[in-house]
């Protein structure tokens, strides 16, 4: 049998990350909630980790100088045993995978959450037990992340959710469940605000053609008024109507710019024609008539909006867009 270095340091981080959220989801049956809220990011890490390194080892060496030797080694002949060796953290492999695979199934807020805990600037402990912001729904909200990302990235390891969640299995299910629903619930219950909301506004409007005009008005003005940055980085911002009041929104996204060319011969000579594909990758929605905002791919979904990533053109994300512009933000490229 062929010694595969990279296949074993994969399988390595894959069974590190196992007993993780195998140490999470104990510490949740015990009602230790610090310790619940702290391990699931770990082993999120871990498992992102496993992924990095078998796509290529080389990503998870951190960018620094003095890595340069790690990375060398990586590159070379890969193996976590090295002792030059110190890899990313938790927001690097989250930044890191994102790059890889596209948009995270977690949106950057909550993403933040978990790193917090796993850095320990976030002790659940401290917090109440109970309530909204209590130490017991913080915990499961922490662990309801971990999972979601934990089985977006089992799914592209092509490896089994019940090898890895053990006897578990059932209670990362029912958590993820319980997620779901709670999810659902808050959806429908903004959606129904923001109908309320628009029925008591136009109920002060006795001419149609005033409200039509007003409500249009607040449509046009919704690109001006969610600025795409405030919603993440990378973010771009497309037209899309509002599931509540049928006016134009904005669904925000990450945008990501890749280079292509078309070949066409002219006298027997190729004539390359280079051209930009656009990515857009949806994470919330915001409409400035009556006043409904999603955040993160579950909500856009519990909303009936799709967060499937979509290709794009620079007028669609308005505001004189410009790919060559993007890719030079993003990775240094021009033209």
């Amino acid at each position: 049998m062929t010694y595969d270095p990279r296949a074993r340091g994969s399988e390595s981080l894959l069974a590190a990350a196992s007993n993780r959220v195998d140490e999470a989801l104990s510490a949740w049956i015990e009602d230790d909630f610090d310790r619940a809220a702290a391990s699931a990011p770990m082993a999120v890490e871990l498992l992102c980790k496993a992924l990095l390194w078998q796509t290529n080892p080389t990503l998870l060496v951190p960018l620094e100088p003095n890595q340069e030797a790690a990375l060398v080694t990586l590159a070379t002949e890969p193996s976590l045993d090295s002792p030059t060796l110190r890899t990313i953290g938790l927001r690097a492999a989250l930044g890191r995978l994102t790059r890889v695979l596209g948009d995270l199934p977690v949106p950057g807020k909550r993403q933040n959450r978990l790193i917090d805990c796993r850095n320990g600037s976030l002790h659940v402990g401290t917090l109440p037990r109970s309530g909204e912001h209590g130490a017991e729904v913080t915990a499961r909200h922490v662990l309801a992340d971990s999972l979601i990302l934990c089985d977006f990235v089992l799914a592209h390891l092509g490896q089994e959710r019940a090898a890895f969640y053990g006897e578990k299995v059932t209670l990362a299910r029912g958590l993820l469940e319980k997620r779901r629903t709670e999810v659902e619930h808050k959806v429908t219950r903004r959606m129904a605000q923001a109908s309320d909301r628009l029925e008591k506004w136009r109920s002060h409007v006795d001419d149609d053609a005033i409200w039509e005009q007003a409500a249009e008005s607040l449509a046009d003005a919704a690109e001006e008024t969610f600025a795409p940055e405030d919603f993440g980085l990378e973010m771009g911002g497309i037209d899309h109507d509002c599931p509540v009041c049928g006016y134009r929104g904005r669904l925000l996204g990450r945008v990501d710019v890749d280079g292509d060319a078309d070949v066409e011969y002219e006298d027997g000579e190729p004539v390359y024609y280079g051209y930009w594909i656009i990515t857009f990758y949806p994470r919330a929605f915001a409409c400035n008539v009556c006043k409904l905002t999603l955040y993160g791919t579950d909500e856009l979904a519990a909303g009936g909006l799709s967060s499937r990533e979509r290709e794009v053109g620079e007028a669609d994300l308005g505001n004189g867009f410009s790919a060559s512009e993007w890719a030079e933000q993003l990775y240094g490229l021009g033209d």
